[in-house]
């Protein structure tokens, strides 16, 4: 498709599409496939959700039934992830992307929303990617354009492949625990079954949280190489996700906020990562990807 970008450093190759939500279709090195590939079919259909990796923004995960609840201000939001009934992942994930500049190794894309019933603020957004010989970084960006604060979150999707070999290493303090509904319960420390402080199986191993206090660094091992995670400061929290209908991936998604943040700090919740953008103001965060040997 004409609209897909191709990078390229050394072994190194990514393709992104800012038409289908600014994401990347996929991501590799030499013939390994260091984000889980994007579908053909997926890529005509425009499925975002198949994508190897889309930006969450100007929140991540779910609001819980739509109801956007800012101070004593509260907001009904369209419904996008049948059949659920909730809104999840903000609006850039469900929009095409301008591209501002690229060459080989970088891309610049940029997003500007008015308000509508998916968001009911005016923001823009960008994404900076920048290719390595053994490395994808890519930044994302959130200003204010309106003249009233907004709440504001942020994050990326990415899903990486997990083969039966697949090994976790990574460290996070706490999580939330989750109603049938997608609702976030209570907050919890990491149970044992949790805890990948020292890289080891992923198993049998089943998720679908947020994990608090994260370290802002993975690193996932295969037979043939590892794949580092590393995110910024603001990212402090972190979303994983291994389907329990044994889809062979881990989604590790790199977030600022917990799920339902924006609500949970109307409630008097402290500890959300939820963010205020007075007007005018702008934020940045970013990933990155690194494909590392294999360790012994």
């Amino acid at each position: 498709m004409s609209d897909l970008v191709h990078l390229q450093k050394e072994s190194l190759t990514a393709v992104i599409s800012p038409g289908i939500g600014g994401a990347v279709v996929r991501l590799r090195y030499g013939d390994l496939d260091i984000l889980r590939p994007t579908p053909a079919k997926a890529v005509e259909d425009k499925l975002v959700r198949q994508m190897a990796s889309y930006p969450l923004v100007p929140y991540s995960n779910r609001i819980v039934n739509a109801r956007l609840k800012v101070g004593s201000r509260e907001f009904a939001l369209s419904p996008n992830f049948a059949p659920e009934p909730h809104a999840i992942h903000g609006v850039g994930w469900r929009r095409a992307w301008i591209t501002k500049a690229a060459s080989p190794t970088h891309l610049h894309l940029a997003l500007n929303h008015e308000p509508d019933a998916d968001w009911p603020f005016h923001f823009a957004a960008h994404q900076r990617f920048e290719l390595g010989a053994r490395s994808l970084r890519v930044e994302l960006g959130l200003l204010n354009t309106g003249n009233t604060p907004m709440p504001a979150g942020m994050g990326f999707h990415p899903f990486f492949p997990r083969p039966e070999e697949t090994t976790l290493e990574t460290r996070w303090q706490g999580y939330w625990t989750m109603s049938d509904h997608k609702v976030p319960q209570e907050h919890r420390q990491v149970p044992a079954e949790a805890d990948f402080s020292n890289p080891r199986l992923i198993g049998a191993w089943r998720t679908d949280n947020c994990y608090t206090g994260w370290s802002r660094k993975a690193v996932l091992g295969h037979a043939t190489h590892c794949t580092e995670l590393v995110a910024t400061e603001g990212f402090g929290h972190c979303v994983c996700f291994v389907p329990a209908d044994n889809r062979p991936f881990i989604a590790l998604e790199p977030v600022s906020h917990v799920v339902d943040a924006f609500n949970l700090a109307a409630a008097g919740r402290k500890d959300t990562g939820t963010r205020m953008l007075a007007p005018g103001q702008s934020w940045t965060e970013a990933m990155t990807i690194r494909v590392l040997e294999r360790m012994a």
